[in-house]
């Protein structure tokens, strides 16, 4: 008897050909589970910058609103048709924190028209009084997106008509 078996050819080249299969499917599989691991991620911080990209807007439509509230406030009335027509408030006006907005900082800057330096700081057309105001409010947050920043800008016009004889004079 021989002690040696004699081992067909083919079966020596098919030996170790399932180990690399596995393993090409264990790294295929790995690359797909990075893959979605890295989309998530993704996904995840680009929905945190709309959210905060929607606080900062409506942090900054307060901010104008609250300029135009002082601005355009109906129950100041004047006393007369000659009174003088409300100037923006300081600028920068920088807001306080708000509650509804935690984390955002909103700066308001208010200019008119023509500036209240000018004499005289309104435009004259025939008996009515206008002055123009242009108002930008800008919010600020940092999230773990970064830093995002709105702007929105209001442009608006007060009149006073100086030859109404009833109150509030209104154009």
């Amino acid at each position: 008897m021989n002690a040696f078996r004699h081992i067909p050819a083919e079966r020596y080249c098919q030996q170790g050909v399932s180990i690399l299969a596995a393993i090409f499917l264990l790294l295929l599989f790995a690359a797909l589970a990075a893959l979605i691991a890295n989309f998530r991620s993704t996904s995840e911080l680009s929905s945190a910058e709309d959210i905060l990209g929607l606080r900062a807007h409506f942090a900054a439509r307060a901010g104008i609103e609250r300029v135009l509230h002082a601005v355009m406030d109906p129950n100041t009335v004047p006393v007369a048709a000659t009174d003088p027509l409300p100037d923006c408030p300081a600028s920068p006006l920088v807001l306080p924190a708000l509650p509804q907005f935690p984390g955002v900082a909103v700066s308001v800057t208010c200019v008119q028209s023509p500036a209240a330096l000018a004499v005289p700081n309104y435009l004259e057309e025939g008996s009515r009084r206008l002055r123009i105001y242009r108002i930008v409010a800008t919010a600020t947050v940092t999230g773990p997106a970064g830093v995002v920043e709105r702007q929105m800008e209001a442009t608006v016009e007060k009149c006073r008509d100086t030859a109404s004889v009833t109150s509030p004079f209104e154009c």
